[in-house]
């Protein structure tokens, strides 16, 4: 069995739009998708923005809705106990996906052993779950001792210590469901996706281009490279339409230094960090997007300018071994960022060039790199998760810095009541900045264009959270 790691890839695609409306039974749809990053693949021919696609062709538990409220989509009702150890979920009978099949629990506990097992780098959001971790990365894992498939339509989830907000893991855009007893990928034509458990399915996929159909609606949905197509009815999801509109999502640029790099004294990696962060508009105008003041998105609320922000630069003593910085292939313009660098960094400096799919391993070689991220913003504590090392938390550096620390448990309590503490997320930004961990540098924010020239914001948790079918109006 066959599983996908990492759902963010993108489609180069040709076909004709008249070709394939001739050959439709419902009307089409024209849709341009942003070529995200190319390295990102499903098969040797198909590359497109697949989270995108997947939230439509897979059946997820639960969803983040254009309110920033979680919705269940499988499930129909939870309840917990008193100590947020047990949650109880009910399945919707009446779910049914684009093939007809029904979803059931057995297809749950499939799909959480998956991630488990098959992709350990995603499946630490079920950590928690008592017994997960001895299954994490173990392919002879058949069950799991705190999740307890009751019927076809319930389970129990025990988590090894309590969590509020446990809910949260399971909206995540990088969790879907699978159906138990189906090879993981379909192959569609030319293609390999998912066998598919939501709404949508794959009608036709050639390299020229792919076709989504679903019983529940009118239309099929034709999908292309941005900028492949000249018909004049696309309908284009792009970061390039400065238009109006309320929540646009962002996708932020940063400047990460290595926390645990042996390479770099605090007082370097502060010197650095601070001149990143006051040079940051140079970036942002070469890249031509807009300049960010903090990782969180301008609509969460937390206002903050550079004048409020005091750091020293400082006197730079190089470090005795050369600096290495990583470039990836999803960060554009390669050219102006490794002069940007060799200005600001005025030490000798080395790059290290990574594909997306080997990111955090290459970074853990790196003293700096540049990161986008594209979270599930729903709370302050999806952000800033990165560096929380506390029971639950996301930890990619595996590193703990004390005051930090007790910031994001500070935020993490005013999650739980369902808050977004302003004060204690611009203490974090702060700190992560007068601690020379990250400069946020420059965001893109994505629309959805139609044909008339009208636009609107996509969804307002992030370009991930965004399904295909959005765009019908």
């Amino acid at each position: 069995m066959k599983y996908l790691t990492y759902p963010i890839i993108s489609l180069v695609l040709t076909l004709s739009f008249i070709f394939l409306k001739k050959n439709s039974e419902k009307d089409m749809v024209h849709l341009n998708l942003p070529s995200l990053n190319k390295d990102f693949r499903l098969s040797s021919k198909l590359t497109y923005s697949a989270i995108m696609l997947l939230r439509d062709t897979s059946a997820k538990l639960f969803y983040v809705d254009e309110n920033l409220k979680i919705k269940g989509e499988l499930v129909k009702s939870f309840k917990h106990d008193i100590d947020y150890r047990v949650y109880n979920f009910s399945l919707d009978k009446s779910f049914k996906s684009a093939a007809g099949e029904a979803i059931d629990a057995f297809d749950v506990e499939e799909s959480i052993l998956r991630y488990l097992t098959q992709v350990p780098a995603l499946g630490g959001m079920f950590k928690n779950i008592k017994g997960a971790k001895d299954c994490l990365g173990d392919s002879s894992c058949q069950s799991i001792e705190g999740l307890v498939v009751k019927d076809s339509y319930h389970f129990d989830i025990h988590l090894s210590s309590s969590d509020s907000t446990y809910i949260d893991q399971l909206s995540s855009p990088w969790f879907i469901i699978t159906k138990k007893d189906k090879e993981f990928y379909s192959k569609i034509d030319d293609c390999i996706f998912p066998y598919p458990t939501g709404k949508w399915q794959v009608k036709s996929c050639f390299s020229k281009g792919i076709v989504l159909a679903s019983p529940f609606y009118e239309s099929d949905i034709l999908v292309q490279e941005e900028g492949v197509s000249r018909s004049e009815d696309i309908i284009r999801v792009t970061a390039d339409n400065p238009a109006e509109g309320i929540f646009p999502s962002l996708t932020v640029l940063s400047f990460y230094a290595n926390p645990k790099s042996k390479n770099l004294s605090s007082n370097f990696r502060k010197n650095i960090i601070a001149k990143f962060y006051t040079n940051a508009e140079r970036v942002s105008e070469n890249l031509k997007l807009n300049q960010s003041i903090t990782l969180a998105p301008r609509w969460m609320g937390l206002e903050m300018s550079k004048s409020e922000i005091s750091l020293n630069e400082g006197t730079l003593v190089c470090p005795n071994e050369k600096l290495k910085v990583q470039l990836d292939s999803s960060i554009p313009n390669h050219d102006f960022l490794r002069s940007f660098v060799e200005e600001m960094i005025p030490c000798p400096v080395s790059f290290n060039y990574s594909k997306t799919t080997k990111f955090f391993d290459i970074f853990k070689q790196s003293d700096f790199s540049f990161i986008w991220f594209t979270p599930n913003f729903i709370y302050f504590h999806n952000i800033y998760g990165i560096f929380d090392c506390g029971l639950g938390g996301m930890c990619y550096f595996d590193w703990k810095d004390p005051v930090l620390q007790n910031y994001i448990e500070e935020v993490e309590q005013s999650r739980k009541k369902n808050i977004r503490n302003l004060e204690i997320a611009a203490k974090i930004e702060k700190h992560l900045l007068y601690q020379g961990y990250v400069s946020p540098l420059a965001d893109m924010m994505w629309w959805i264009v139609y044909p008339d020239g009208k636009s609107k914001a996509i969804h307002p948790a992030g370009l991930f959270q965004m399904k295909v079918s959005d765009v019908l109006r």
